[in-house]
């Protein structure tokens, strides 16, 4: 007589509705929104379910769905998917969540989520979003996305989106959105976008674009120019500030202060006497060659 054998389950298959039913009841607790909770119930694999965890990070990170915990209790799932905890990961692309004090380094096309004191090396095209008292050291084209009390030292390349009191250092063609009461220094052709109530001070070529409530110090070399607001600027060296009108501009040395106004009337505040201005001779375009 036949006897059919008994099939044994599947354990991945339990693994992933156990994690599934963790995550979504995380999200309803933290009142996910309604559209990405319904694709995430209607998900039937591992893969799907990370899909979705990676194109809300930011929401899943700071809301605590998912942790470190999670992920090692869940290691082989999330580890078939590429994603892991407070690991170095190079030469290859995924996701990796940092916490506590752990130090990481990380490259290529890497995505990292780092909060507590987690030190993170970031180089090639590595994505890093940081929060807390969290400190970032960023090279090449790595992009910077730091919250909270962050510290960010960055060169050659990289891009910041600095918010709530982070704290960067920008250089060699770098740049830096800074809002909310972050602090920015920025060196060596950096280029800085302030908003906010964000403090930046600016050395030797770098350039900043100040909005809104901004202060900005500027040394040597470098450009401000204030688009709009009460921003307030303090300026030393032979930096140049250009304005659409009139601001609160204290000068030093050899610095200057260009205010543009919409009647087309130019003026250039100065500080030195030892500053001279000469007019050149008027450009006359050659139009012969146009006959």
């Amino acid at each position: 007589m036949y006897t059919e054998e008994k099939k044994e389950p599947d354990l991945n298959e339990e693994s992933f509705n156990k994690l599934k039913a963790v995550i979504l009841e995380k999200a309803k607790e933290k009142w996910a929104c309604e559209r990405q909770y319904n694709r995430a119930c209607e998900v039937s694999t591992m893969e799907e379910l990370c899909n979705i965890i990676r194109e809300n990070i930011y929401w899943c990170v700071t809301r605590e769905v998912l942790s470190t915990h999670l992920i090692e209790e869940f290691r082989e799932l999330f580890a078939a998917n590429n994603i892991f905890s407070n690991c170095d990961l190079t030469h290859q692309d995924g996701l990796v969540l940092v916490d506590g004090d752990e130090k990481v380094s990380v490259d290529n096309n890497v995505m990292v989520c780092a909060c507590g004191n987690a030190c993170i090396n970031a180089y090639g095209k590595a994505t890093v979003y940081a929060f807390d008292k969290t400190t970032i050291e960023g090279h090449d084209n790595v992009e910077i996305f730091a919250y909270d009390e962050t510290n960010v030292n960055v060169i050659h390349n990289a891009k910041v989106s600095a918010h709530r009191d982070a704290k960067v250092r920008a250089s060699k063609n770098t740049l830096v959105f800074a809002n909310d009461k972050a602090t920015v220094f920025a060196y060596e052709c950096a280029r800085v976008n302030a908003y906010d109530n964000a403090v930046v001070s600016v050395y030797e070529c770098a350039r900043v674009d100040a909005y809104d409530n901004t202060m900005v110090y500027a040394y040597d070399l470098s450009t401000v120019y204030v688009n709009s607001g009460q921003v307030i600027v303090k300026a030393k060296g032979l930096a140049t500030i250009i304005s659409c009108g009139n601001i609160e501009c204290n000068l030093i040395e050899h610095a200057i202060h260009r205010i543009l106004n919409v009647n087309g009337d130019n003026k250039i505040v100065y500080a030195s006497d030892k500053i001279t201005f000469e007019k050149s001779s008027e450009y006359i375009p050659d139009e012969s060659n146009n006959k």
